[in-house]
């Protein structure tokens, strides 16, 4: 049973990251390289660095809301499907 659990969590991380990707607007590959130097760093994404990634960049006015809220989503992404499955 574990496999097919490790399977259909995988599914669903590859959903989650997809709809995260399409939601905000956000470069597919790109999002996978800030979730991993995020790992690997332990420190959070930088604005600038999710601004990068975004399809359509939002107006400077916009920018520190837009990316925050991205980097809470990116947060909550890896506290689910990365640090709350050990």
């Amino acid at each position: 049973m574990g496999e097919e659990f490790d399977a259909y969590w995988d599914e669903q991380k590859r959903l989650a990251l997809e709809k995260l990707s399409h939601d905000e607007g956000l470069n597919a590959d790109g999002l996978e390289k800030v979730i991993g130097d995020y790992l690997f760093t332990e420190k959070v994404p930088m604005r600038d660095d999710v601004i990068e990634i975004m399809d359509t960049r939002p107006s400077l006015k916009q920018r520190a809301t837009v990316a925050e809220r991205v980097i809470e989503k990116i947060k909550g992404f890896i506290e689910t499907f990365i640090e709350g499955v050990d």
